[in-house]
């Protein structure tokens, strides 16, 4: 266990270490962090511009003032977040009567997914930690403290109203009645900011619905098991198999009491973790369609990591003491088959690729090797934690700038120039990318950019700007208005091509046409 001064030294150093990592990695995850971006500094022209579903007024509100100091302050406030959360798995572990708590730190700060995306804009981050102060003050019995947190990351995440829902009975169960109530703060300040904005009284209600309407059916689902399959891809092969071995020991203590298993502290870790889970694992079920599928994006399952983390502390700490072993080979054993039938192969960070990759399959055994070697349990707990080191070393590798993003930058420097020698021209246009390599929202321009829409290219007066992309201007599923390419090249009379760019991989392009 680690005193105040060594914990604050370690949260430090690993905020130091991410914020370091970010400048190898010039890429992006996804393009929505560079969205996100723009969208903490739109709020200072446009506050309500974050209340939907994807802006996620409650993230926007912690990131407006830091997004005013540039990308680079963000970055680095993502940094910090990124190591108080794994400051909480400890705490979280410190107060369940852990011996290890700094294991379940490790755990955190280099599962591979996390590492790769917590120095980025995304909201998962963010909500990890607070969901981890939730659970911490639930734990120390802080009811009021705790419903607030819990309320706040519902302000951030909708999907997390059932949670709210569950903990809302949890605590009347315990007459906790103040705190019960408060978990409802943040939903009804977005609430009534809405009705306020749309003058629809039951705003929160309906703008769940729609959101969950447009999006249901707009992204493929993957399949119920595609997070199983994915789970070292995300958490890395230590902590699955940690948390395989937890779980294990779990149910094999409780003996069929349901009522114990419930009962012990940690249930609230190791449910709000399996809830969650299993919630996104039907979001992506193919054969019942319910609720918004998400298109098995990987970094929604980071709001349970520092959960994870410290479950496997505690598969560590109770190995030695736990009987019978025979039951945690016959598991281990049973997850190496899987891992190397199923899980060795390359990804792309949505679904594997059909390249062998045996480093889980690898990882998978190491650790299992080490749970059987006969160790005291600082000895073990250290090579686990080398071992977590390696699997960082070996899978974590910084993402490089995209060619779609490439060419997104070079057409940005064009309208540059373009801007310099002919002014401001009316734009329309779809891709976020444009602005951030711009280095502007859409409100900081004289005339502001519009989306590309049949009315609106015939309101457009003369000199206005088209830049039509193959990855947002067509996106039927999404938005039914949006226009093909042929709309402009059939009507060579009233649309001229100015500027093109194709991406070196020749996977994505963008025309420029000017209203003539």
């Amino acid at each position: 266990m680690w005193n105040k001064q060594q914990l604050l030294t370690a949260t430090t150093l690993l905020a130091f270490i991410y914020f370091a990592y970010s400048f190898t990695a010039n890429g992006f995850y996804q393009q929505d962090e560079a969205a996100h971006f723009l969208s903490m500094r739109g709020f200072w022209f446009s506050p309500n511009s974050i209340l939907s579903n994807w802006a996620k007024p409650g993230y926007k509100l912690i990131y407006a003032l830091p997004a005013l100091g540039g990308s680079g302050v963000v970055t680095f406030f993502n940094c910090v977040v990124a190591a108080l959360t794994a400051l909480m798995a400890y705490r979280i572990a410190e107060k369940l009567g852990s011996k290890i708590p700094a294991l379940a730190f490790v755990a955190l700060a280099l599962q591979p997914l996390w590492f790769n995306l917590g120095f980025r804009n995304y909201s998962e981050i963010i909500t990890a930690l607070l969901l981890s102060l939730a659970i911490w003050l639930h734990l120390k019995e802080k009811w009021a403290g705790a419903a607030l947190a819990a309320s706040y990351v519902a302000f951030i995440r909708q999907e997390f109203y059932p949670f709210i829902g569950l903990y809302f009975l949890l605590l009347a169960y315990r007459r906790q009645w103040v705190a019960a109530f408060l978990l409802g703060t943040f939903p009804l300040l977005q609430h009534v900011w809405g009705w306020i904005i749309t003058g629809d009284p039951l705003y929160l209600l309906n703008q769940i619905l729609k959101s969950s309407g447009e999006i249901g059916g707009a992204f493929p689902r993957k399949g119920f098991n595609h997070y199983f399959l994915m789970s070292i891809t995300i958490y890395g092969a230590p902590v699955v198999l940690l948390t395989v071995v937890y779980l294990t020991m779990k149910i094999k203590k409780a003996g069929g009491n349901i009522d114990q298993l419930f009962k012990q502290p940690d249930a609230i870790v190791w449910s709000v973790f399996g809830l969650y889970f299993l919630m996104y694992c039907i979001f992506n079920w193919q054969a019942v369609e319910i609720g918004p599928s998400g298109g098995g994006n990987l970094r929604y399952l980071l709001v349970i990591a520092p959960l994870g983390a410290v479950m496997a502390a505690f598969a560590v700490e109770w190995w030695n003491d736990f009987q019978p072993k025979n039951l945690l080979l016959y598991v281990m054993g049973g997850l190496a088959i899987v891992v190397a039938l199923f899980m060795t192969y390359e990804h792309n960070y949505v679904v594997f690729t059909d390249e062998r990759d045996w480093r889980p399959f690898v990882l998978t055994m190491l650790g299992i090797l080490i749970l059987l070697i006969p160790l005291k349990q600082e000895q073990k707990w250290l090579a686990i934690s080398g071992l977590m080191v390696l699997s960082a070393l070996v899978t974590v590798r910084p993402i490089k700038l995209s060619g779609e993003d490439a060419a997104c930058q070079r057409l940005a420097e064009w309208y540059k120039n373009y801007e310099q020698a002919n002014g401001e021209p009316p734009l329309y246009l779809h891709h976020d990318m444009f602005y951030y390599y711009l280095g502007r929202t859409r409100y900081e321009f004289k005339t502001r950019p519009q989306f590309i829409t049949d009315a609106n290219a015939k309101a457009a007066p003369k000199g206005s700007l088209f830049i039509w992309d193959s990855h947002y201007s067509y996106r039927p599923e999404l938005r039914k208005e949006s226009l093909t390419y042929e709309y402009f090249t059939s009507k060579p009379e009233q649309y001229e091509v100015i500027h093109e760019v194709i991406s070196d991989d020749q996977t994505f392009g963008a025309l420029v046409f000017r209203k003539k």
